[in-house]
Order: C-alpha cells, then sequence, then structure tokens
C-alpha cells in the first residue's frame, strides 16, 4: 500500500512559548488521527505524521496554516511510498515512505517543503517545482488568512458566511484574506494531487 509521511519541525520554535503553539499543532495533527501510529512528537518541536497519499498536500498546507496562525511556520520532508512494516507507532514502523520523508527532509534549504516519492526523479522535480512556487505566496500568510484557512481547510464544505461566522469575523473579510491567501489556487493544487496520485496508486497494482 502507497502511503504519505510527513517528517517537520517548527521554525523557531523557541521564540514563541511552547505553550501557545503546541495545542494548535497537536490539533492539526490529531484532524489525520488519534493513536502513535497515525502521528508522535519527538525532540520538542518536530513531528511525524502518516495519511494516504492522495492526502499529502492537504496535510502539509494545514499543518502550515495552523502554524501559521499562531505567528510560526513549519518544515516539511514528504515521502510517499510504501510501508513494509506497521508498528505500534511511527517510530517503529518502516519502509520506502519513511525513508524518503526523512531523505525529503534532510534536503530542506532554501524552501520549507520537500517531496521525494517512489514515482520517479520528473514526478518529483514537477511537484517540488509546484510546491515551491506554492510557498511564494503561503509563506507570505498573515495570522488571519491562516486562522481561515484552516478552518476551511478542515471543513471545506463551509460556505464564507458559516466561516465568518465561525471566526467571528464580517464575509466580506474572510473573503478578502482567502482572495490574498490564494485559496482557490491552493484549493485547486491540492484537487490535481490528489487526483494524480490516486491514478497512480491505481496503476501500481
Amino acid at each position: 500500500m502507497i502511503l504519505a509521511v510527513l517528517t517537520g519541525d517548527i521554525i523557531a520554535s523557541r521564540s514563541s512559548p511552547t505553550a501557545q503553539w503546541l495545542p494548535i499543532l497537536q490539533e492539526a495533527l490529531a484532524y489525520w488521527g488519534s493513536t502513535p501510529s497515525d502521528w508522535i512528537l519527538y525532540r520538542g518541536d518536530s513531528f511525524q505524521l502518516k495519511v494516504q497519499a492522495p492526502q499529502a498536500l492537504l496535510a502539509c498546507f494545514l499543518l502550515k496554516s495552523a502554524l501559521r496562525s499562531v505567528r510560526l511556520d513549519v518544515r516539511i520532508g514528504i515521502g510517499i511510498g510504501k510501508e513494509t512494516y506497521s508498528g505500534r507507532s511511527l517510530a517503529e514502523s518502516n519502509g520506502e515512505a519513511y525513508i524518503l520523508s526523512g531523505q525529503a527532509f534532510d534536503s530542506l534549504s532554501q524552501y520549507n517543503m520537500a517531496l521525494e516519492s517512489c514515482f520517479g526523479q520528473k514526478y518529483d522535480e514537477y511537484w517540488n517545482l509546484v510546491l515551491h512556487l506554492a510557498l511564494t505566496f503561503a509563506d507570505k500568510w498573515t495570522v488571519a488568512e491562516s486562522r481561515a484557512l484552516y478552518a476551511l481547510l478542515q471543513n471545506p464544505n463551509l460556505t464564507q458566511i458559516q466561516l465568518a461566522e465561525q471566526l467571528g469575523k464580517a464575509q466580506s473579510t474572510i473573503s478578502e484574506a482567502l482572495k490574498r491567501a490564494h485559496y482557490v489556487e491552493l484549493k485547486e493544487m491540492i484537487n490535481i494531487f490528489k487526483d494524480q496520485i490516486e491514478y497512480k496508486c491505481s496503476c501500481s497494482f
């Protein structure tokens, strides 16, 4: 089974009290599951998360919007491949996806997201370019934009009116925040990635 493993850490976590960012990080990780085989925290500000491969980019930008909503940011290495052993926790699990995730994380330098997959160099080069282009606006998300994105990525069926009520803002304010954050383009990128991965996974069997 092909899956995605995300290895990440919080950028400049010591610049902010742990109590400020840890709860929202845990909440964002818990969106994908509640057991140690779904996600783990380690070394204080590092984490690993396992999701279905088509959900990898959604998970990345859900985490990024969560951390930017508290004025921090995140680095993430994405590994897409097979899991050869599933332990009681991610720390005990192993396989191609885990190795590739670690390699992607170790390669981070200019950009804060990178992907390595079992689909070959050309595929990885294409999606890393797309990720880097997306980060040109995602790295500039404000707190208000990030809060709106985080809520909407978790609940994509919310209308802007419902989202405005949830966040205690005017609908016009939410609309402008989502426009500045390029939500439509982000959503389209996530959906295209999801469709491509689902197709590739279906062809791998």
